[in-house]
């Protein structure tokens, strides 16, 4: 005796399930991809006002651009940092921060 699978209302068999979850998820992927694209050839700006050592008002650029961030000076000289090292530096100047005396920010 063999089992037979029958289709009811409601009822899919294993076979016809597994086919549309590869269906599904396959969409899932193509639409990630999508986003994942668009976002990544936009470009987003930021402008950080600062000041030089001699106290004067400059601005550094933050860009982000094809998957990196981009910080420009204003003498042009340009730094690229992938997401990775964008985190490594985000952790390294709150660290800094972090050990720096309040005292000495005024």
């Amino acid at each position: 005796m063999g089992v037979r699978i029958r289709e009811t209302a409601g009822f899919v068999p294993a076979a016809a399930g597994r086919e549309n979850r590869k269906r599904r998820n396959a969409m899932a992927q193509k639409n990630t991809r999508s986003i994942r694209d668009t976002l990544a050839a936009r470009t987003t700006r930021r402008v950080l006002p600062c000041s030089d050592e001699q106290g004067r008002d400059r601005e550094l650029t933050l860009a982000f651009t094809g998957r990196r961030l981009v910080l420009t000076t204003p003498d042009g000289t340009a730094a690229v940092l992938t997401p990775l090292q964008s985190e490594r530096l985000r952790s390294a100047v709150r660290d800094l921060l972090l050990d720096v005396d309040p005292s000495d920010y005024a």
